[in-house]
């Protein structure tokens, strides 16, 4: 429905469909919108812009702000006239949106972080399975707020699961993104990587056994972005997986993949 002046924020993981998925219902029906793009990636958006522009889309309708967060993310929320905020993003930067939002009474479109569990039971198809469980969770990186954050194996299976996996995660090619054979590429920052990072050294630290990766990859075109290696944990508990959400997990990003003994 229309609401008039709409103000958006989209997240880096998915750049250009994000922007395109705030853009096209807001002009459907019949507002216009102010959208900032995230600080790491504002050149997907500003080539969106061009092509909104060229099919004829009237000047004024779409209009991309680049920027951080305070200094136009938070003017865009706090303006008057923007009468409805739509966000992707944390769920400490939805938090912030919808009180700043409060005060005019917006009405407000969080899509924030997620904690999907993925479960496999004991008549579950173990190949297709594995394969669903690292598509889901390395997929883009992992930099995917509905990416499996946790993997639950029914006991009868866990071993043969487990194998399975760890093969399938060996065998991924981390490399250059626009290559077809790449399966992994790049985390969008030095300072997500470092997140990452250090989920596993604390879940180390708690007892988690770091079966694969856990580590930069350097050398070749590694030493161009920042590459972390696919990494599986095992022996999670769920005090640990707690802990570990706790201190860290509150940015969207790859996160190690680990895998529990059903508690459900």
């Amino acid at each position: 429905m229309p609401h008039g002046v709409v103000g958006a924020i989209a997240a880096w993981n998915f750049p250009l469909a994000l922007c395109a998925r705030k853009i096209a219902p807001v002009i459907a029906a019949g507002n216009t919108i102010v959208l900032k793009p995230h600080e790491l990636t504002p050149l997907s958006a500003l080539a969106l812009a061009k092509l909104v522009e060229e099919a004829g889309i009237p000047a004024g309708a779409v209009n991309i702000v680049t920027g951080d967060g305070p200094e136009v993310g938070v003017p865009i929320v706090a303006h008057p006239d923007t009468r409805l905020i739509t966000m992707t993003g944390s769920t400490p930067a939805g938090k912030k949106i919808m009180t700043a939002a409060a005060e005019h009474l917006k009405e407000v479109r969080l899509e924030l972080g997620g904690k999907a569990p993925f479960i496999v039971m004991n008549d579950a198809d173990l190949d297709k399975a594995v394969e669903a469980a690292v598509v889901a969770r390395f997929g883009n990186a992992g930099q995917i707020c509905t990416s499996n954050e946790r993997t639950y194996v029914h006991e009868a299976i866990y071993d043969q699961f487990a194998e399975k996996l760890r093969e399938k995660i060996k065998a991924l090619k981390v490399g250059d993104p626009m290559d077809p054979a790449t399966d992994m590429g790049s985390k969008v920052s030095e300072d997500e990587l470092k997140k990452v990072h250090e989920i596993v050294e604390k879940a180390v630290s708690q007892g988690a056994k770091l079966e694969i990766g856990g580590k930069r990859l350097t050398g070749g075109i590694y030493d161009k972005g920042c590459f972390y290696a696919p990494t599986l944990l095992t022996g999670v508990t769920t005090a640990m997986a707690k802990a570990v959400s706790a201190a860290k997990m509150v940015s969207t990003g790859l996160k190690p993949m680990w895998i529990q003994k059903p508690s459900i």
